[in-house]
């Protein structure tokens, strides 16, 4: 007899509704968030009372998701945003100020906050035993640290001072989403819902779990799930039954991130708490980017990093601590561009007052595109509902994002004073012997599996 499948995500065509008017479907559609809210309202990056979820933000990520995996069926540019225009709206421009003026029926929703929750800081500003104020993560923050970096306070926040107040994430926001399309478009709705409540979210930073979904009912019926699994693998099958049923195959254009019915991806292992899934995911993250040689004797000093780039940079800048000689690997590449940009890159031994100093490690700079100044990552890390009482954390890989050996970098100083070029035509794809010289902290194993640096972490995640 062959076992049931569980279902991960709800089976929306179960779900629908249809409104008095045949040709709309409309949903009331309640949703908790699992990890915190970061940002969210009218203000990007800023946490909003008035507005913590703004119905412009989440018709941004449906936009998102639905290109993710409904896009590869146009081919063209302006095939796939003409019909997209028909989903979700177009803006006006000078020439056609009649535009939505058709009987044409774009996506509508509308958000009711239900539970605005509550504000976590997760870091504070305290004096040291030099009464200078310094920043240090709040102890009991269900923050992880290495993910919170954009809550950092700086200088530039005015007047840094012992005790003042920082940057806050709410945490338990619940929410109802009052959404109605055309049902002709039901399946495209459909892809676009499903892949943003099992990979997306709210706010800002949702590709580092931030602003993580459930959804909770539809309509007023609570979602269905399994009492309890016990094999990772029932995730797996359920998840790529999914993909294959939202993802259209077909013709993606290029560089447009997207989903399709081989994504890659890895699960991990179950848990009732959902921080504690989305934590081990963020620890692994820091702990492959920043594998170092073990500590000395005194293990709050960090050592040198197993990467090879803090070694390129010693070598563009010629600019080195005495007692940082030269060490491999020593190849001038970025491998760790992978995982998206900017990359700022500040030593540890660097002279602060004089950045020039060639007896010290480098100045700050910073590490981008040729032609434009960020690249999303194409990593997604966020904790997942699989049953009534357990998640997993989900570690996926978009595709369509320019790949490494595709990379035109420059590196450039990133002082006060002086953002010039330092060298450009850099690059970041390895080849095979340059992958298997960037070693664990056990100086024997390699770190990377793979010269792709974003599989070789998916591969290290669960070892």
């Amino acid at each position: 007899m062959s076992r049931r499948e569980p279902t991960i995500a709800p089976p929306l065509t179960n779900s629908i509704k249809v409104a008095k008017n045949e040709n709309i479907i409309k949903q009331v559609r309640h949703y908790k968030l699992i990890t915190p809210l970061f940002g969210g309202g009218v203000e990007a990056g800023v946490n909003d009372d008035i507005t913590p979820i703004s119905g412009k933000a989440i018709r941004g990520h449906l936009r998102f998701w639905w290109r993710a995996t409904r896009g590869g069926q146009f081919g063209d540019l302006k095939s796939l945003l003409d019909f997209e225009s028909q989903l979700f709206g177009a803006a006006s421009d000078e020439k056609d100020k009649k535009i939505n003026t058709e009987k044409k029926y774009f996506v509508k929703v509308d958000i009711e906050v239900t539970n605005k929750g509550r504000e976590d800081f997760p870091y504070e500003v305290k004096n040291n035993q030099h009464r200078i104020p310094q920043t240090r993560l709040r102890e009991g923050t269900i923050v992880p640290s290495y993910a919170s970096f954009p809550l950092q306070p700086s200088t530039s926040d005015g007047d840094y001072r012992d005790g003042m107040k920082t940057k806050a994430v709410k945490v338990g926001v619940e929410f109802t989403l009052t959404i109605s399309f055309p049902s002709k478009h039901r399946e495209h709705i459909e892809a676009a819902l499903w892949a943003w409540e099992t990979f997306g979210g709210i706010g800002a930073r949702t590709r580092r779990g931030f602003g993580a979904l459930r959804l909770e009912s539809i309509d007023g019926v609570n979602i269905p799930r399994p009492d309890r699994l016990t094999n990772l693998s029932e995730v797996k099958t359920a998840i790529d039954k999914q993909l294959k049923g939202y993802v259209v195959e077909g013709e993606w254009i290029e560089y447009l991130s997207h989903l399709n019915q081989e994504t890659i991806y890895e699960v991990t292992a179950f848990n009732k708490d959902p921080l504690v899934c989305w934590r081990g995911l963020i620890e692994k993250l820091n702990l492959f980017r920043q594998q170092r040689n073990p500590p000395n004797e005194n293990p709050l000093i960090p050592r040198r990093s197993k990467w090879n780039e803090p070694e390129a940079i010693r070598k563009i800048t010629d600019q080195r601590l005495l007692k940082h000689q030269p060490i491999e690997p020593n190849f001038v590449k970025f491998p760790r561009a992978a995982f998206g940009l900017p990359i700022s890159f500040q030593f540890k031994d660097r002279d602060k007052h004089n950045p020039f100093n060639k007896n010290k490690d480098p100045r700050k700079t910073l590490l981008k595109l040729a032609e434009s100044e960020r690249l999303a990552s194409p990593l997604i890390l966020r904790p997942l509902a699989v049953s009534r009482t357990q998640f997993v954390g989900i570690a996926l890989i978009l595709d369509g994002t320019l790949l490494p050996d595709d990379m035109k970098l420059v590196l450039r100083n990133d002082e006060k004073e002086d953002k010039s070029t330092i060298r450009d035509g850099l690059k970041a794809g390895l080849e095979d012997n340059e992958a298997k010289q960037i070693m664990k902290t056990d100086k024997r194993t390699p770190l990377l599996t793979d010269t792709d640096v974003l599989n070789a972490f998916l591969d290290f995640l669960n070892s």
